[in-house]
């Protein structure tokens, strides 16, 4: 089973859905009963579940019994969601009315707001889904080579343009080729074969052709064919593809389908079908579909338009002008036409700047020494586990201090009209902010608000138990009957990750249809990417019945959103549990209780003991006059603001200076110069914990024997620093952050004699 979210728009309002695509032989119910457990926070904030069974099966949308009791506990645990069959039957896709409703005895046209029962509702939704669906495709496959100030690429067309897709990328999994099929299927009707415009698409044709006999017996022989080399003029093209149009078509008796990755100008596909008249005198033979349009309007040929799957032309724009100008000022990438690789592929090392690190300072250096920075702890909401993060940002330990509190006060003296009822999450940060800001109501506006503590507004009576002198879930809905238009609330969080918990507010004050304004206020704002908070303040803002609802954020960061997976001390917690089972007789006492603190760090976190120092050496501290804190700072300060230097270049508006490892033809890594430039041993060791392998490592060899030579002139050295940093080192090599050809046997000799033989015995034992 894959999920993933979709946005659709009904009456000019933007809405928010979630499309489960079910395996093969997966059930409806059983996928359904999975969902209930594992999946729920995907669903915050949406309106609509698509449900898509296994797209080689033709289906309706009458529900089995054991599917229609799926669908009843579905309603019962997301009410007031729609959810909905995305099906395919007789070649045509077709989406069905609200089938939560149908189970549950309800009405499930549902007009009174928006129903699936309008045929223009569902037709946008469909083509929504297909939209996102394979943009999101490009982007997991990577398959958009970067755009440049210095170059510009060179197509097979003849054409230049600023950036190219690669459409053979998205071919990453099984998935992928059997929803690009499902897509491919209104097309596939009338056809027996089809012909890939490239091999690079090959895998998409050759899956397309295996499902299509599963779900029409009467194509089970259906043929697949693919041209090695972009269709241009020459002679020895047009023979191969006339070959192979030969071949698919049963010798011209029987239309195919000719399938093209991407066109821009549709001049591979004229000389196609140019090419099809003369080969066989009959040029409906030969239908065509473009999986990627990059032009900003349809291609057409003679007999009428050709469809495309997506339109990927704002993504990839294209200037007529732009040949001579590419020529003039920039040199060009050429793709090569047989594999649409650039032919050279580019690496750029780029420096964390002290404009970069200078983004975040002044957060970090506000906060210093308040413990409200942590790394490697647990979340929980109402006295439950919520989730794991590599940062966290405590507002509880931040709300009483004067720097949070000033601009809080800014903040609230800007909001009009004041609200009338407080609601914030059932946790110490959230009531913490949450009372402040009723008392500062109260004193500057004569309001008292009342408070509700809630993750979800729309509960039914008695789930979720009263906090004393709070109103309970039940007792706001009843509060904001009361409301008129002119009223508003506030929803107060105090820190803004994803905005999930924020999306979830909305929707419950949609469906309770609360009618005044509503001010959306967190104390920290610690998005991956000022783009993600962007997004979310236009989201939250929509109001279709008044002014527009407010969203502010007292302070905001950027910082990496990790995980269990992604946190670099849950990577050296798993090492080290690791070493301790296969060699614990050999594990020092300082290792074993290095291992239970990570294990054990909980909502607590670490504050001072995020880096390893070498034996005998005293903690690692920052020194005056850096360029991400102000001295003194935590070590999960100093490590949070390199963290949050690293995300500003990752999600950097300048192509140029974005860190992107696995860009192609121009990958971005990180100088490692770097690691000279800072001295302290603090700063090495919080670069290397933050920075993914991908980001450190180099392509060419000279520049990865610069790396290893440095780590081996570390390992060794004498000097203090760098014996300080020794084990941090070694930690980054067994994470694959530091090359481990530096661990010769002369550098393994010198670790041993020092004490370092379990480190040495784990990364020789290459089971990590």
């Amino acid at each position: 089973m894959q999920l993933r979210q979709f946005h659709f728009s009904v009456s000019s309002e933007n809405k928010r859905g979630v499309l489960i695509d079910l395996d093969e032989d997966e059930s409806v119910e059983g996928a359904i009963s999975t969902l209930h457990s594992r999946h729920r926070r995907l669903f915050v904030g949406c309106s609509l579940a698509v449900i898509r069974p296994d797209v080689s099966i033709q289906r309706d949308f009458i529900l089995a019994n054991h599917e229609r009791s799926g669908f009843s506990s579905f309603a019962g645990r997301f009410p007031g969601m729609r959810v909905a069959l995305l099906c395919s039957k007789q070649y045509e896709h077709a989406l069905s009315h609200d089938l939560a409703a149908e189970v549950s005895g309800n009405d499930p046209t549902d007009i009174a707001t928006w129903g699936l029962a309008d045929p223009t509702v569902r037709h946008s939704i469909i083509s929504a889904i297909r939209q996102q669906e394979l943009q999101q495709f490009v982007e997991e496959g990577e398959a958009v080579m970067a755009e440049s100030e210095s170059y510009r690429y060179h197509l097979p067309s003849g054409v230049y343009a600023n950036s190219f897709l690669r459409v053979g990328n998205i071919q990453t999994s099984k998935h992928v080729l059997d929803m690009v099929f499902f897509w491919l299927i209104p097309h596939l009707k009338d056809v027996h074969g089809i012909v890939a415009e490239t091999w690079s698409i090959s895998s998409i044709a050759l899956n397309a052709s295996r499902l299509i006999s599963r779900y029409d017996s009467e194509k089970s022989r259906f043929r697949v064919e693919m041209l090695s080399h972009y269709h241009d003029s020459r002679p020895a093209t047009r023979s191969e593809f006339e070959r192979a149009l030969s071949r698919a078509s049963s010798k011209y008796n029987r239309p195919v389908l000719v399938l093209v990755s991407a066109a821009m100008t549709g001049r591979s596909l004229l000389q196609l079908q140019n090419s099809i008249k003369a080969a066989s005198g009959a040029p409906n033979i030969a239908h065509f579909v473009v999986l990627y349009r990059l032009g900003d309007q349809p291609i057409a040929l003679e007999g009428g338009p050709v469809p495309d799957l997506c339109d990927f032309s704002s993504k990839i724009p294209f200037d007529s002008s732009m040949a001579a100008r590419a020529k003039r000022d920039r040199a060009s990438i050429e793709i090569d036409p047989t594999t649409y690789f650039p032919v050279f592929v580019h690496e750029k090392a780029i420096k964390i700047t002290k404009k970069i690190s200078a983004i975040n300072r002044q957060f970090f250096n506000r906060y210093r020494n308040s413990k409200a920075i942590r790394v490697h702890a647990n979340a929980s909401v109402g006295g439950q586990f919520y989730r794991h993060h590599g940062i966290v940002v405590d507002v509880a330990s931040i709300v009483a201090e004067s720097a949070f509190t000033t601009r809080l006060y800014q903040v609230l003296a800007a909001v009009s009209p004041p609200p009338r009822i407080l609601i914030c999450p059932p946790h110490a940060a959230g009531s913490a902010m949450t009372i402040k800001i009723r008392d500062w109501l109260e004193k500057n506006h004569s309001v008292r608000p009342e408070i509700c503590h809630a993750v979800d507004l729309a509960a039914p009576p008695g789930s979720a138990p009263a906090i004393e002198n709070t109103l309970t879930a039940h007792e706001l809905q009843q509060h904001l009957k009361l409301l008129s238009a002119t009223d508003a609330i506030m929803i107060v969080d105090d820190v803004v990750t994803t905005g999930d918990r924020m999306l979830s507010y909305q929707r419950s004050l949609r469906t309770l249809q609360y009618r005044g304004r509503t001010h959306y206020l967190t104390g920290v704002s610690r998005t991956s990417s000022r783009t993600t908070w962007n997004e979310l303040i236009s989201t939250l803002k929509l109001n279709n019945l008044g002014e527009p609802h407010t969203v502010t954020a007292v302070e905001q960061v950027c910082l990496p959103d990790w995980n269990e997976d992604d946190c670099p001390w849950c990577q050296e917690s798993a090492v080290l549990d690791y070493l301790l089972t296969a060699h614990s007789e050999d594990v020092s006492l300082e290792i074993k209780r290095r291992a239970n603190r990570l294990r054990g760090a909980g909502e607590d976190g670490l504050i001072d003991d995020v880096f390893l120092s070498g034996i005998g050496m005293e903690p690692m501290a920052l020194t005056p006059n850096s360029n991400f804190v102000r001295h003194p700072a935590t070590q999960a300060e100093t490590a949070a603001a390199v963290a949050s230097a690293v995300q500003e270049m990752r999600t950097n508006e300048n192509i140029a200076q974005r860190l992107v490892p696995h860009g192609f033809p121009l990958r971005t890594v990180l100088d490692h110069h770097d690691l000279n430039r800072y001295t302290d041993s603090i700063l090495r060791a919080a670069l290397l914990r933050v920075a993914a392998p991908m980001e450190l490592r180099r392509s060419k060899e000279e520049h990865e024997l610069e790396r290893i030579e440095w780590v081996v002139s570390k390992l060794i050295s004498s000097d203090a620093h760098d014996r300080q940093l020794r084990r941090e080192l070694l930690v980054a090599i067994l994470l694959q952050r530091l090359p481990r050809q530096a661990l010769d046997e002369k550098t393994l000799n010198a670790l041993r004699e020092e004490g370092y033989s379990e480190f040495c015995n784990l990364i020789l034992s290459n089971a990590i």
